[in-house]
């Protein structure tokens, strides 16, 4: 998970971590490399779209909610 606090946003640091997952996942020769987001991270969703990223598939919202209980 990556995540900046509100009181250190728009200073490039979520730009840099997300560069540097990158270039830790080249260096460790990853064939893919993935994100999970939400529609609520509308600026992650814009920052990572402007690093290069594009959405390959669009979860269900309830993607993690189980009906069930777990056993």
């Amino acid at each position: 998970m990556l995540a900046v606090l509100p009181q250190y946003r728009n200073q490039g640091i979520g730009r840099q971590l997300s560069l540097d997952c990158v270039h830790r996942a080249k260096q460790d020769k990853a064939v893919v490399f993935g994100l999970h987001t939400s529609q609520l991270m509308v600026a992650a969703r814009t920052m990572y779209k402007r690093l290069g990223f594009e959405q390959d598939i669009e979860l269900p919202s309830n993607f993690l909610v189980e009906s069930s209980p777990a056993r």
